[in-house]
Formats: C-alpha cells, structure tokens, sequence
C-alpha cells in the first residue's frame, strides 16, 4: 500500500516530463523555421546579372570625352569605367605633357583614347603613351556602350587612316578595325580603345 500523496507526486513528474517534451520540440521547430528563412533569403532572384554584349552597342549617345590635355586633377576623382555615358570623366584627363610631336619632333596625326576596362584612368596612360610616341591625343574618355574584346585602333573608312591606324597598332601591339556604326560620328581621326589587355611599351 503506497504513502499517502505518492500518486500525486508521479503525477507530477510524468506532467513535468511531459513538458519539458513539447518545449524541446517547440525550440527545434524554432531553429528549423529560422534556417529555412535564411536559405530562403540567400536565393539569387532571377533579376541577378545583367547580360553583358559581347559586341559593340549601337547608340546614339556620345561617349563622355573631354579634350585633351586638361587640368590635372586628383587621383581620387576617377570615377568607374563602366558607369553608363555621363559628364565628362576628369580623372580620364589626367594626363598632360607633350601630345603633338615624339622626341623627333614629327606629328603623327588626331588620335582619340576611350577606355573599355575595368582599370581607372588606363585611358589616360594610354593617352601619354602614345602622346609620347608622337600621336596628337585631342580626347581622353570612357566607352560604356558595349564590350570591346582587345584593345584595338579604329579607322575611318573611305579615308586614308588606315596607314596610319596599322602603324600605330603595330607600335602598340594593338588590333586593327574600320569604325563600327557606335563610333562612326565621334570626330575625325583615329579612335583607340583600351581594355585591360591594354600594356604600355
């Protein structure tokens, strides 16, 4: 025969049990909720990436140019290469020094430098390369309007750059190509784009 009040106290532990149960399965409940929300936020949205062109865009806006030499200004205004057309880039214009003549004292025509990379300011040492090299740089600027695969010196056909464009790319190891429609309006001269494959003689 049991003591008096033994049925209440194993009552009372199987009740205690018995909570300590749910609360151990409310609190895992609990963490499985919270993982799956985090991996539900992790997801990439299928508005990620933009695509990238793997050929010129043809627009009729005009490249953010600037006439060169300009001022010289601090390094850290450059702003990214790939910001979509806007004012014109200061730190594009950065260089400065001789742009008409090589050490011989020859001029070897308008050249205008544009920058298709992911380097800041590679148009603008672009620009004082080939300035040293005799080339009349006359614009330092970004081209954001589609991906130009090998830095390359485009001429204007119907005229008589191309001599000119094939001696420059043979300077500077650069590929040779008429205009296409995304240039053809952008000033006369010879038009050279850099990319990151851009290296300095």
């Amino acid at each position: 025969m049991g003591t008096p009040g033994s049925g209440s106290t194993g009552g009372n532990r199987r009740l205690r049990t018995a909570g300590l149960a749910l609360f151990a399965l409310a609190f895992i409940a609990a963490v499985i909720g919270l993982v799956l929300t985090l991996n539900r936020g992790e997801r990439p949205t299928a508005t990620g990436k933009p695509p990238v062109t793997s050929s010129p865009v043809t627009s009729s806006t005009v490249p953010s140019v600037i006439p060169f030499p300009p001022p010289v200004v601090s390094p850290s205004a450059e702003a990214p290469v790939v910001a979509p057309p806007g004012p014109p880039n200061a730190a594009e214009g950065a260089p400065a020094g001789d742009n008409g003549t090589s050490a011989v004292g020859v001029s070897r025509g308008e050249v205008r430098v544009y920058n298709n990379s992911t380097i800041r300011g590679l148009a603008a040492r672009a620009a004082r390369d080939l300035s040293a090299a005799g080339w009349t740089v006359v614009e330092v600027g970004n081209f954001a309007r589609g991906t130009i695969p090998t830095t390359t010196v485009y001429y204007q056909e119907g005229t008589d750059q191309r001599t000119g464009a094939e001696a420059l790319a043979d300077q500077f190891k650069m590929r040779v190509a008429a205009r296409f429609p995304g240039i053809a309006n952008d000033g006369p001269g010879l038009i050279v784009i850099v990319t990151n494959d851009y290296v300095s003689p």
